[in-house]
């Protein structure tokens, strides 16, 4: 089990910019002396080539980003009423257990997926929101093994993730499940910053998906 004094975190060094390469360059001379006949046949060689046409750099237009929570709503309308009702529930709880987290949202291939994370990075996701045709579930995504569950409510077999069933969005006050996700949070790498505001964020959608209702 790590320390607490394992889990502090160190302060945040910039890297140090690379230092530029100030050596004089220096030239090769021609193997043959000016004006010899190796010098030339290549002149002469050189100048029946076509020039080419210097390349004019296209500047990429700037892509208008849709509503993050239209989006949301609109992965959310591809399931069956009552799974995006149940969804939309658990995730107004989640928001409102983690009023400082960033949402990261995946519309997966086979699920849509909302991680919350203390930070923009998904690696420092704690929980996330899983749903899928049939189910909507809450994953535990750091070191869940090591949770302490004496309810047997994990379900899993990973080295790194949990999961257990939403029967609704009361259950995520449930004190068992509750006391799972405090665990977690004390477990958690990076704590969650109390001024920082909650974001939204749509980080992938999956061109090809599984279909969102039975």
């Amino acid at each position: 089990m790590r320390t607490a004094a394992a889990r502090k975190l160190r302060p945040w060094k910039f890297p140090s910019a690379a230092k530029p390469n100030l050596a004089p360059s220096v030239k090769r001379k021609p193997s043959s002396p000016p004006g010899s006949k190796a010098t030339r046949r290549g002149s002469a060689g050189n100048s029946k080539r076509p020039r080419r046409r210097p390349v004019r750099a296209v500047k990429a237009q700037p892509v208008a980003s849709a509503d993050p929570d239209e989006q949301l709503a609109g992965f959310l309308a591809k399931f069956a009423p009552d799974v995006a009702s149940h969804a939309r529930a658990a995730l107004e709880r989640m928001q409102t257990l983690l009023p400082n987290a960033f949402r990261l949202v995946y519309d997966n291939y086979r699920g849509l997926v909302i991680g919350f994370s203390p930070t923009e990075r998904p690696s420092d996701a704690l929980f996330s929101i899983a749903i899928y045709p049939g189910r909507v579930n809450l994953c535990f995504l750091q070191d869940a093994p090591a949770l302490k569950d004496p309810y047997k409510l994990l379900l899993g077999s990973g080295n790194v993730a949990r999961h257990l069933v939403l029967e609704n969005a009361d259950a995520l006050e449930e004190p068992r499940v509750k006391a799972l996700m405090g665990q977690a949070l004390q477990r958690g790498r990076v704590p969650f910053d109390t001024s920082l505001p909650s974001k939204l964020i749509i980080r992938s959608i999956s061109a090809k998906q599984l279909p969102r209702r039975p």
